[in-house]
């Protein structure tokens, strides 16, 4: 099962560019999987990293936060996802997924996909 996930964050937190290394979440029935679970709107998290990381969940999987309905900035993945729907923890992302493959994701594995989305907000 490894990390369980923070939920309810609604404060800032500031990484100072640290990295967490070697992170493993497995909740294949639970939503909002990630280092942090689910970011509230008030909520700020910068700047970090996670490296070799293996996030899996049902729904809401990201390497940083597995739903964010705050803000995510200077921050960075280079980690493996897996869940049933909205992997990589941001509706933006999933949007952009469903433009570029066109087909059904769900139970795909996506790999390093925390990166594309840390550019993708610059």
């Amino acid at each position: 099962m490894g990390w369980l996930p923070l939920n309810n964050c609604s404060a800032a937190f500031k990484g100072s560019g640290y990295v967490i290394s070697n992170l493993f979440v497995k909740r294949a029935t639970a939503d909002n999987a990630g280092p942090f679970g689910e970011v509230a709107g008030s909520a700020r998290i910068e700047p970090m990293g996670v490296a070799n990381a293996f996030v899996h969940g049902q729904n809401h999987e990201g390497a940083l936060a597995g739903r964010s309905l705050g803000t995510v900035a200077a921050s960075w993945s280079d980690s493996a996802l897996r869940g049933r729907t909205r992997v990589g923890g941001s509706d933006w992302l999933q949007l952009q997924f469903r433009r570029r493959q066109r087909r059904r994701r769900d139970g795909l594995l996506l790999p390093r996909l925390a990166s594309f989305f840390s550019s993708a907000n610059r």
